[in-house]
């Protein structure tokens, strides 16, 4: 899915950048990584004319919007975003057509209206699309290898390597295209000397009891006072959510806060165990083991 939210807007008067979010990493996704490559392409072939002062900002998982809901495994359908913040218009009257750049439009058009062909059509070009991921994994891969452990990193390259097949997979004769992204990535995990990680079991595994996301005021309303601490502590509730997202009944504690560390780098351990420790005594989670 691609999700469009907040977009084609005239920077120069909403003062914030077009950003492309990624899905979150529970759900194996190609196209954030895909579109960004055509943007840059777009703009590299001046395909895309814009103004010197024209940005974007290419974005980890938020959520907040349309792509949030479609994307909670239990949905299961890996979306995207394509949208804009800051914008000093945001949701208000002064949101009016003067606000539209009529050449983002036709950026954010075309970007997607060229990830639908290139995900759903018969094409020539799977072969440089199934590259393009490779490049784009490899180079976030490595700068993620500056800040990461061994174990986060493995997450990071086995997610990466996932979303790329998931590509593959959806093509006619998929065989040599999946080929190609194993024999692939594993040239890119011995080339940054990314490690197996060392199999343990640690933990409680929990699963969900509920299907779509979390509708948040059952659980706020039954843990008021929570909820007024994690506002005033300006919490990331995009953990939070992916930390459900990843309750697989599968995964144990310790796999579940690897990942979210992996995405999201230092992440508030004890809020998110707590939060689930919550979620378990409302029923909403149960224990597997």
């Amino acid at each position: 899915g691609v999700n469009l939210d907040m977009v084609g807007e005239d920077q120069a008067k909403t003062k914030g950048p077009l950003r492309i979010e990624r899905a979150p990493l529970s759900v194996p996704c190609f196209l954030h990584a895909l579109a960004e490559e055509l943007l840059k392409l777009g703009l590299k072939e001046k395909v895309f004319r814009v103004k010197g002062s024209w940005k974007y900002e290419s974005v980890k998982f938020r959520g907040g919007s349309d792509h949030y809901v479609l994307s909670d495994p239990t949905l299961g359908v890996p979306t995207m975003m394509f949208g804009h913040w800051p914008d000093r218009f945001y949701h208000s009257n002064y949101d009016t057509p003067d606000k539209v750049s009529p050449e983002e439009l036709r950026i954010v058009g075309a970007l997607s209206a060229s990830l639908i062909y290139l995900s759903a059509f018969k094409h020539q070009f799977t072969s440089e699309v199934v590259e393009a991921l490779v490049k784009a994994s490899e180079r976030e891969l490595r700068a993620a290898k500056k800040e990461l452990g061994a174990e986060e990193l493995h997450f990071l390259w086995q997610t990466f390597r996932d979303s790329t097949l998931s590509f593959a997979l959806q093509q006619d004769d998929p065989y040599k295209l999946v080929a190609q992204v194993n024999e692939a990535f594993e040239e890119v995990k011995a080339k940054l000397r990314i490690p197996d990680p060392l199999i343990t079991v640690k933990g409680p595994v929990y699963r969900r009891r509920f299907k779509a996301p979390l509708f948040p005021h059952y659980y706020f309303e039954a843990k008021e006072e929570k909820y007024v601490e994690l506002l005033r502590a300006k919490a990331p509730f995009y953990v939070l959510d992916e930390a459900v997202f990843l309750l697989d009944g599968r995964r144990t504690l310790a796999e579940v806060l690897t990942a979210l560390r992996a995405e999201f780098g230092q992440v508030d351990e004890d809020m998110v165990v707590d939060f689930l420790t919550d979620l378990a005594e409302l029923n909403l989670i149960s224990l597997v083991q």
